[in-house]
């Protein structure tokens, strides 16, 4: 196994990482097979977060409940924290939320996992450290009838300290990267790094693989060794 070195200084962040279900709110209407799909859970995104947060000997928050539940990487005033449909299928706990669910599932899952963020970033800054916040995805090689032929998908919005960096590493290494495609952080879509990273004026970067390059050890393994390596050359300071 390539190890990568230590950055105490990076926090890997995984949103969509869980798909338990409490059971106050009885799967959702789901099945268990429907919660192992890509609309419930980013499938191999919390391995590969695991994986290179290991190798880096550095610190990852992943959740562990379903996206179903509410979305960790929407501001809490999207249409879509709390989806109704996934992937063309019906959510039936979802249907007709009142105010007050709304409200009960953000305090109860959403607000404690930023919340979790915003305290170790703290603490990182009382210690005159400038910490790197990274957010890991998965996303399928086809929505509806459009194929996704790139592997990776490097999101950013103005802040391109690091995004420049991992597209240079990744196509390197030979994998095919889109640079805002087919997921845009220029158009708000990422609650996290907008909250943690831009308002916030730290380095940050949300990073994307196609969840059919997580399905085994080898390219878990590539993907981790580009990442490490991308990330120990980053320049200091950002």
């Amino acid at each position: 196994m390539s190890m990568g070195g230590t950055r105490n200084d990076c926090l890997l962040i995984c949103e969509h990482g869980g798909n338990a279900i409490p059971q106050s709110l009885n799967s959702l209407g789901l099945s268990a097979a429907d919660l192992q799909k890509h609309f419930a859970v980013d499938i191999g995104a919390r391995r590969v977060t695991e994986t290179i947060a290991a190798r880096l000997d550095t610190a990852a928050i992943c959740a562990n409940y379903s996206r179903l539940i509410v979305d960790l990487n929407r501001f809490p005033d999207s249409s879509t924290l709390i989806v109704t449909t996934g992937d063309d299928k019906e959510v039936p706990g979802n249907q007709n939320i009142s105010k007050a669910d709304r409200l009960l599932r953000q305090k109860n899952f959403y607000d404690p996992f930023h919340d979790r963020i915003a305290d170790w970033i703290d603490t990182q800054l009382s210690r005159n450290v400038t910490p790197t916040i990274i957010s890991i995805h998965s996303y399928t090689p086809v929505l509806g009838k459009v194929a996704r032929p790139d592997g990776v998908c490097v999101v950013s919005n103005t802040d391109r300290r690091i995004a420049d960096h991992a597209i240079a590493h990744f196509e390197n290494a030979g994998f095919r990267v889109g640079d805002n495609k087919p997921f845009d952080g220029r158009k708000g879509l990422s609650a996290t790094f907008n909250r943690h990273g831009t308002q916030r004026q730290l380095p940050h970067l949300m990073i994307e693989f196609r969840n059919d390059l997580l399905g085994d050890d080898k390219n878990i393994d590539r993907i981790a060794t580009t990442f490490c390596t991308m990330l120990n050359a980053l320049p200091q300071p950002l």
